[in-house]
């Protein structure tokens, strides 16, 4: 039972590890590709041939970290019912 207690205990460290990474990752795109000097650089570096690999990765982001999120609800429920 102990063991059991340790483990739901890691997993709510680990969901809300998760969430707090996801959280930030989605503020950070959210704010850089809103940015219209962001934006602009990013449409003229395309125009030229050239991706703005910042631009591209802060979009993943907007589009990836609620997945990351809801995980790690998943997780931290995961852990709480263990405990």
């Amino acid at each position: 039972m102990n063991e059991k207690k340790k483990s739901g205990g890691t997993l709510i460290v680990v969901g809300i590890a998760l969430i707090m990474i996801s959280a930030a990752a989605f503020i950070w795109g959210a704010n850089y590709t809103n940015n219209f000097q962001n934006v602009a650089t990013a449409g003229l570096s395309s125009l030229m041939g050239q991706t703005d690999s910042t631009f591209a990765m802060a979009k993943m982001a907007v589009n990836l970290s609620p997945i990351g999120f809801i995980v790690g609800l998943i997780i931290g429920i995961i852990g709480l019912v263990r405990r």
